[in-house]
């Protein structure tokens, strides 16, 4: 997220994507799923922990958190939570 001011002078927050993130990070959660998956085999005490449920649960909240899609209904669904909050505007 990044500060920004508009062209007529309203501040505004800003969320932006390296070009290629999302296949990097992608390619990043595979090798941690090999990583999850070969503690798992070989170092039993770490089951405990599920390794691999981890990653997955890491997966997800990142796929979330690109999907710029998903970040327009949460900010449609907050829009119609305070749209009468004189203090709160919305693009």
């Amino acid at each position: 997220m990044h500060e920004a001011v508009t062209l007529d002078g309203h501040k505004v927050v800003v969320k932006s994507r390296k070009p290629g993130i999302k296949k990097t990070i992608l390619q990043d959660c595979d090798i941690l799923d090999v990583i999850a998956e070969l503690l798992e085999k070989h170092v039993p005490e770490s089951r405990i922990y599920s390794p691999t449920h981890i990653v997955q649960e890491f997966r997800a909240a990142v796929t979330e958190e690109l999907d710029f899609t998903r970040e327009g209904q949460n900010l449609d669904r907050f829009r119609s939570d305070f749209g009468l909050d004189a203090a709160v505007t919305f693009p």
